[in-house]
């Protein structure tokens, strides 16, 4: 009985840790540049696991073969990075939790990537779903049901265009995972991440003295719980638990960020929001179980 639950225990905590991410994200975007954000939490986390898996793997931590540096480089640099910068600045535009709730169109994205690449096919009651999805979506992205300038809309493309990176990284992740030991796995997202993360800051001359100390220990904590230990725990949960199971757990991370932002940061959701949100939440569940 307690191997049986402890997947699903190992899951629903990372989805845990990733509800509390907003209670402090969304407060030091007031402080620092979404970029600096980012970029140290992919700092702390590889300086971290990197004399862990060094130690640990020795030479075998280069020795992963080319199609997972590929997979991981990917992973680092579009979904660890690149996607986390884009869904940090679309708090700036949109309500952080409608942002959140948006961001559950991933597995819709997933399912499409995944019947173009890997020949997964849906079946027809898939495609009801995704449109019930997209409309309650559209609700969401337009709460008042009028534009509010191009920061409404910024905020939608930014949260949008995560969700899609997000949804390309876990097709491409999955081989990685299921080859390399987790902790590689993770060590080397963070590591790309962190290569990618460099090269923009260098680019667009992003003042890194520009991180403000007082903002450290709320950026220590995303680092350390919602960034690191979530993604350890959660592939771990992903090896003993049934996908149809594991996407049920994770529904509680929008769940409980809404209630999380609307208790201690008073972002709470109109009526037509909620059952917006409520539709969305159900349709994506069901989409799980529509392909073949």
């Amino acid at each position: 009985m307690l191997k049986q639950l402890a997947g699903p225990g190992f899951v629903g905590l990372a989805a845990f840790l990733w509800a509390t991410d907003t209670l402090f994200r969304y407060p030091v975007l007031d402080a620092c540049d979404p970029i600096l954000i980012v970029l140290f939490e992919h700092v702390l986390a590889t300086i971290l696991l990197g004399p862990y898996v060094i130690y640990t793997y020795g030479f075998k931590l280069f020795q992963i073969g080319t199609r997972n540096y590929l997979a991981a480089a990917f992973c680092g640099a579009g979904g660890s990075a690149m996607a986390t910068v884009l869904f940090t600045a679309s708090f700036l535009y949109l309500n952080p939790s409608v942002a959140l709730l948006l961001q559950k169109l991933q597995p819709f994205i997933v399912v499409v990537i995944a019947a173009f690449f890997l020949g997964e096919r849906p079946t027809r009651a898939f495609y009801v779903l995704g449109t019930i999805a997209v409309g309650a979506a559209s609700i969401l992205s337009i709460p008042h049901f009028t534009i509010q300038g191009s920061y409404n809309l910024r905020g939608i493309g930014y949260c949008l265009g995560a969700a899609a990176l997000w949804a390309a990284s876990t097709v491409t992740g999955t081989n990685l995972v299921r080859s390399t030991p987790v902790v590689l796995a993770v060590f080397w997202r963070f590591f790309f991440g962190l290569l990618a993360l460099g090269a923009f800051v260098g680019l667009s001359h992003t003042p890194i003295h520009s991180l403000p100390l007082q903002a450290l220990p709320a950026l220590t904590y995303l680092s350390l719980f919602p960034g690191l230990l979530a993604m350890l725990v959660y592939y771990q949960g992903l090896t003993r638990t049934r996908a149809s199971v594991s996407t049920f757990i994770e529904l509680f991370y929008p769940i409980g960020a809404v209630a999380l932002n609307a208790l201690f940061l008073g972002t709470t959701l109109s009526m037509h929001e909620l059952i917006a949100g409520g539709l969305l939440i159900i349709c994506v569940l069901f989409m799980s179980f529509q392909v073949r």
